[in-house]
Protein backbone atom coordinates (compact mmCIF):
# COMPACT_ATOMS: atom_id res chain seq x y z
CA UNK A 1 0.00 0.00 0.00
CA UNK A 2 1.11 3.60 -1.06
CA UNK A 3 0.62 6.38 1.10
CA UNK A 4 1.32 9.91 -0.18
CA UNK A 5 1.74 13.20 2.05
CA UNK A 6 2.67 16.65 1.65
CA UNK A 7 2.82 17.80 5.26
CA UNK A 8 6.62 17.07 5.95
CA UNK A 9 6.89 16.08 10.07
CA UNK A 10 3.83 13.27 9.58
CA UNK A 11 6.59 11.97 6.85
CA UNK A 12 9.13 12.03 9.65
CA UNK A 13 6.68 10.32 11.59
CA UNK A 14 6.05 7.56 9.28
CA UNK A 15 9.56 6.99 8.69
CA UNK A 16 10.31 6.79 12.30
CA UNK A 17 7.44 3.84 12.66
CA UNK A 18 9.31 1.96 9.72
CA UNK A 19 7.64 2.99 6.81
CA UNK A 20 9.68 2.91 3.47
CA UNK A 21 9.94 6.32 1.75
CA UNK A 22 10.12 4.99 -1.26
CA UNK A 23 10.05 8.98 -3.23
CA UNK A 24 9.48 12.11 -2.86
CA UNK A 25 7.76 13.98 -5.98
CA UNK A 26 8.71 17.20 -7.10
CA UNK A 27 6.65 18.54 -9.47
CA UNK A 28 5.59 21.01 -7.09
CA UNK A 29 8.84 22.05 -5.46
CA UNK A 30 6.12 24.10 -3.01
CA UNK A 31 4.37 21.10 -2.30
CA UNK A 32 7.19 18.48 -1.85
CA UNK A 33 4.51 14.47 -1.77
CA UNK A 34 6.79 12.39 0.18
CA UNK A 35 5.01 8.64 -0.80
CA UNK A 36 5.65 5.53 1.85
CA UNK A 37 5.41 1.92 1.05
CA UNK A 38 4.40 -0.84 3.62
CA UNK A 39 1.66 -1.13 6.54
CA UNK A 40 -1.29 0.98 6.70
CA UNK A 41 -0.36 4.16 7.61
CA UNK A 42 -3.61 5.23 8.40
CA UNK A 43 -4.12 4.59 12.33
CA UNK A 44 -0.07 6.76 12.74
CA UNK A 45 -1.62 9.48 10.73
CA UNK A 46 -4.95 9.11 13.08
CA UNK A 47 -3.01 9.47 15.76
CA UNK A 48 -0.12 12.16 14.99
CA UNK A 49 -3.37 14.40 13.77
CA UNK A 50 -5.18 14.10 17.26
CA UNK A 51 -2.30 14.36 19.12
CA UNK A 52 -2.27 10.94 20.49
CA UNK A 53 0.90 9.48 19.16
CA UNK A 54 4.04 9.32 21.29
CA UNK A 55 6.90 8.39 19.54
CA UNK A 56 11.20 8.13 20.19
CA UNK A 57 12.59 11.44 20.31
CA UNK A 58 15.66 10.33 18.73
CA UNK A 59 14.21 8.08 15.69
CA UNK A 60 11.89 11.24 15.19
CA UNK A 61 15.06 13.81 14.97
CA UNK A 62 17.10 11.11 12.97
CA UNK A 63 13.82 10.97 10.12
CA UNK A 64 13.68 14.72 10.30
CA UNK A 65 17.38 14.58 9.09
CA UNK A 66 17.34 11.86 6.75
CA UNK A 67 14.46 13.18 5.10
CA UNK A 68 16.07 16.60 4.58
CA UNK A 69 18.79 14.87 3.43
CA UNK A 70 16.36 13.15 0.57
CA UNK A 71 14.78 16.15 -0.40
CA UNK A 72 18.48 18.28 -0.78
CA UNK A 73 19.27 14.82 -3.29
CA UNK A 74 15.86 15.34 -4.75
CA UNK A 75 16.36 19.19 -5.71
CA UNK A 76 19.91 19.35 -6.45
CA UNK A 77 20.64 21.90 -3.44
Amino acid sequence: MVTRTTNFYLAAVFLSEGAELIGIDKSDMRHLKFEFDGKDLTQIEFQWDHRLLQINARSYSEAIKDIKMKIHQVTGE
